[in-house]
Protein backbone atom coordinates (compact mmCIF):
# COMPACT_ATOMS: atom_id res chain seq x y z
CA UNK A 1 0.00 0.00 0.00
CA UNK A 2 2.90 2.36 0.66
CA UNK A 3 4.24 1.72 -2.84
CA UNK A 4 0.75 2.19 -4.25
CA UNK A 5 0.35 5.51 -2.45
CA UNK A 6 3.80 6.67 -3.57
CA UNK A 7 2.92 6.05 -7.20
CA UNK A 8 -0.69 7.29 -7.38
CA UNK A 9 -1.75 8.87 -4.08
CA UNK A 10 -5.29 8.04 -2.99
CA UNK A 11 -6.53 7.43 -6.56
CA UNK A 12 -8.91 4.42 -6.63
CA UNK A 13 -8.64 3.87 -2.87
CA UNK A 14 -11.74 2.65 -1.05
CA UNK A 15 -12.65 4.48 2.19
CA UNK A 16 -11.24 1.78 4.50
CA UNK A 17 -8.00 1.76 2.50
CA UNK A 18 -7.55 5.51 2.98
CA UNK A 19 -7.96 5.05 6.73
CA UNK A 20 -5.71 1.96 6.65
CA UNK A 21 -2.98 4.02 4.94
CA UNK A 22 -3.29 6.80 7.53
CA UNK A 23 -3.04 4.33 10.40
CA UNK A 24 0.26 2.94 9.07
CA UNK A 25 2.00 6.02 10.47
CA UNK A 26 0.65 5.50 13.98
CA UNK A 27 0.84 1.69 13.94
CA UNK A 28 3.79 0.81 11.66
CA UNK A 29 4.03 -2.86 12.70
CA UNK A 30 0.30 -3.66 12.76
CA UNK A 31 -2.07 -4.89 10.07
CA UNK A 32 -4.37 -1.87 10.03
CA UNK A 33 -6.92 -3.27 7.56
CA UNK A 34 -9.19 -4.80 10.21
CA UNK A 35 -8.86 -1.74 12.46
CA UNK A 36 -9.89 0.52 9.58
CA UNK A 37 -12.97 -1.63 8.89
CA UNK A 38 -13.91 -1.59 12.59
CA UNK A 39 -13.54 2.19 12.85
CA UNK A 40 -15.77 2.78 9.85
CA UNK A 41 -18.31 0.34 11.24
CA UNK A 42 -20.29 0.13 8.00
CA UNK A 43 -22.06 3.46 8.58
CA UNK A 44 -19.35 6.06 9.25
CA UNK A 45 -17.26 7.85 6.66
CA UNK A 46 -13.63 8.84 7.09
CA UNK A 47 -14.48 12.33 8.35
CA UNK A 48 -16.76 10.82 11.01
CA UNK A 49 -13.79 8.81 12.27
CA UNK A 50 -11.45 11.82 12.23
CA UNK A 51 -13.91 13.78 14.40
CA UNK A 52 -14.45 11.03 17.00
CA UNK A 53 -13.39 11.61 20.60
CA UNK A 54 -10.48 9.73 22.15
CA UNK A 55 -12.92 7.64 24.20
CA UNK A 56 -14.91 6.69 21.09
CA UNK A 57 -11.78 5.78 19.14
CA UNK A 58 -10.37 3.64 21.93
CA UNK A 59 -13.48 1.44 21.91
CA UNK A 60 -12.02 -0.08 18.74
CA UNK A 61 -9.65 -3.00 19.33
CA UNK A 62 -6.11 -1.98 18.42
CA UNK A 63 -6.57 1.76 19.02
CA UNK A 64 -4.74 3.09 22.09
CA UNK A 65 -3.88 6.56 23.35
CA UNK A 66 -1.07 7.14 20.86
CA UNK A 67 -3.03 6.11 17.78
CA UNK A 68 -6.22 7.88 18.93
CA UNK A 69 -4.29 11.12 19.45
CA UNK A 70 -2.73 10.71 16.02
CA UNK A 71 -6.16 10.30 14.38
CA UNK A 72 -7.55 13.30 16.27
CA UNK A 73 -4.59 15.44 15.19
CA UNK A 74 -5.26 15.02 11.46
CA UNK A 75 -8.19 17.44 11.09
CA UNK A 76 -6.52 20.37 12.92
CA UNK A 77 -3.38 19.94 10.81
CA UNK A 78 -5.34 19.77 7.56
CA UNK A 79 -7.50 22.71 8.63
CA UNK A 80 -4.44 24.87 9.23
CA UNK A 81 -3.09 23.89 5.81
CA UNK A 82 -6.41 24.78 4.14
CA UNK A 83 -6.55 28.13 5.94
CA UNK A 84 -3.04 28.93 4.80
CA UNK A 85 -3.75 28.05 1.18
CA UNK A 86 -7.01 30.00 0.99
CA UNK A 87 -5.45 33.10 2.54
CA UNK A 88 -3.15 33.19 -0.49
CA UNK A 89 -6.01 33.23 -3.03
CA UNK A 90 -6.46 36.52 -4.93
CA UNK A 91 -10.25 36.39 -4.45
CA UNK A 92 -12.94 34.03 -3.12
CA UNK A 93 -15.50 32.61 -5.54
CA UNK A 94 -18.65 30.50 -5.23
CA UNK A 95 -16.74 27.21 -5.25
CA UNK A 96 -14.31 28.37 -2.54
CA UNK A 97 -17.26 29.45 -0.39
CA UNK A 98 -18.99 26.09 -0.86
CA UNK A 99 -15.86 24.09 -0.01
CA UNK A 100 -14.89 26.12 3.05
CA UNK A 101 -18.46 26.25 4.33
CA UNK A 102 -18.76 22.49 4.01
CA UNK A 103 -15.39 21.82 5.65
CA UNK A 104 -16.02 24.04 8.66
CA UNK A 105 -19.74 23.46 9.23
CA UNK A 106 -20.29 19.77 8.56
CA UNK A 107 -19.24 18.69 12.04
CA UNK A 108 -20.23 21.82 13.99
CA UNK A 109 -23.41 22.28 16.01
CA UNK A 110 -26.50 22.90 13.93
CA UNK A 111 -27.33 26.14 15.72
CA UNK A 112 -24.14 27.96 14.74
CA UNK A 113 -23.81 30.40 11.87
CA UNK A 114 -20.49 30.36 10.05
CA UNK A 115 -18.73 33.59 9.15
CA UNK A 116 -16.23 33.66 6.31
CA UNK A 117 -14.32 36.88 6.93
CA UNK A 118 -12.80 38.63 3.91
CA UNK A 119 -10.91 41.86 3.31
CA UNK A 120 -12.10 44.64 1.01
CA UNK A 121 -10.67 42.81 -2.01
CA UNK A 122 -12.66 39.62 -1.19
CA UNK A 123 -9.52 37.80 -0.09
CA UNK A 124 -10.11 35.14 2.55
CA UNK A 125 -8.98 36.14 6.05
CA UNK A 126 -10.49 33.59 8.46
CA UNK A 127 -13.48 31.41 9.32
CA UNK A 128 -15.37 31.89 12.57
CA UNK A 129 -18.78 31.24 14.14
CA UNK A 130 -21.49 33.07 16.02
CA UNK A 131 -24.23 31.72 18.24
CA UNK A 132 -27.52 33.16 16.95
CA UNK A 133 -29.74 34.75 19.58
CA UNK A 134 -33.39 33.67 19.67
CA UNK A 135 -36.45 35.11 21.35
CA UNK A 136 -39.69 33.09 21.46
CA UNK A 137 -38.24 30.67 18.93
CA UNK A 138 -37.42 33.38 16.37
CA UNK A 139 -33.98 34.70 15.50
CA UNK A 140 -33.38 38.14 17.02
CA UNK A 141 -31.39 39.96 14.28
CA UNK A 142 -30.45 42.88 16.56
CA UNK A 143 -28.91 40.74 19.31
CA UNK A 144 -27.34 38.41 16.76
CA UNK A 145 -25.84 41.38 14.92
CA UNK A 146 -24.26 42.50 18.19
CA UNK A 147 -22.56 39.09 18.44
CA UNK A 148 -21.45 39.42 14.83
CA UNK A 149 -20.13 42.97 15.30
CA UNK A 150 -17.90 41.80 18.15
CA UNK A 151 -16.40 39.07 15.96
CA UNK A 152 -16.00 40.71 12.55
CA UNK A 153 -13.67 43.63 11.92
CA UNK A 154 -13.09 43.15 8.18
CA UNK A 155 -15.03 45.09 5.59
CA UNK A 156 -16.75 42.08 4.04
CA UNK A 157 -18.02 38.72 5.14
CA UNK A 158 -20.18 35.79 4.06
CA UNK A 159 -22.76 34.27 6.37
CA UNK A 160 -23.10 30.51 5.97
CA UNK A 161 -25.48 28.05 7.58
CA UNK A 162 -26.22 24.37 7.10
CA UNK A 163 -28.85 23.14 4.67
CA UNK A 164 -30.08 20.84 7.45
CA UNK A 165 -30.08 23.49 10.19
CA UNK A 166 -33.46 23.16 11.99
CA UNK A 167 -33.08 26.42 13.93
CA UNK A 168 -31.65 29.02 11.55
CA UNK A 169 -33.60 29.49 8.33
CA UNK A 170 -32.70 31.27 5.13
CA UNK A 171 -35.16 34.03 6.08
CA UNK A 172 -33.46 34.40 9.48
CA UNK A 173 -30.07 35.03 7.94
CA UNK A 174 -31.42 37.33 5.22
CA UNK A 175 -33.08 39.39 7.97
CA UNK A 176 -29.69 39.63 9.65
CA UNK A 177 -28.13 40.61 6.32
CA UNK A 178 -30.69 43.36 5.79
CA UNK A 179 -30.18 44.72 9.29
CA UNK A 180 -26.40 44.89 8.98
CA UNK A 181 -26.68 46.60 5.60
CA UNK A 182 -29.05 49.23 7.00
CA UNK A 183 -26.56 49.97 9.75
CA UNK A 184 -23.84 50.37 7.16
CA UNK A 185 -21.28 48.86 9.49
CA UNK A 186 -20.54 45.76 7.46
CA UNK A 187 -21.28 44.55 3.98
CA UNK A 188 -22.70 41.09 3.49
CA UNK A 189 -21.57 40.02 0.03
CA UNK A 190 -23.35 36.71 -0.13
CA UNK A 191 -25.31 34.14 1.77
CA UNK A 192 -24.76 30.47 0.99
CA UNK A 193 -26.18 27.28 2.41
CA UNK A 194 -23.79 24.34 2.47
CA UNK A 195 -24.21 20.80 3.76
CA UNK A 196 -21.73 18.29 2.39
CA UNK A 197 -22.88 19.01 -1.14
CA UNK A 198 -22.52 21.72 -3.78
CA UNK A 199 -23.79 25.19 -3.02
CA UNK A 200 -27.56 25.36 -3.56
CA UNK A 201 -27.91 29.07 -4.20
CA UNK A 202 -25.95 32.25 -3.83
CA UNK A 203 -27.55 35.50 -2.80
CA UNK A 204 -25.88 38.76 -3.83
Amino acid sequence: MRERFSSSGFDNYRPHEVLEQMLFYALPRVNTNEIAHDLLGGERDIMDVLHMSRAELMKTHGIGKKSSDYIRSIVPRVTEMILGQYRELPELNVYNIAFLGDWFLKYECDDKIGIMICDSAKRFVDFSYIEPVFEDGELDPYATWDALAKRVTAERYYLITKQSNPHVTRENVLALRDYTMRLGSFMVDAYAMCASRPISYLYK
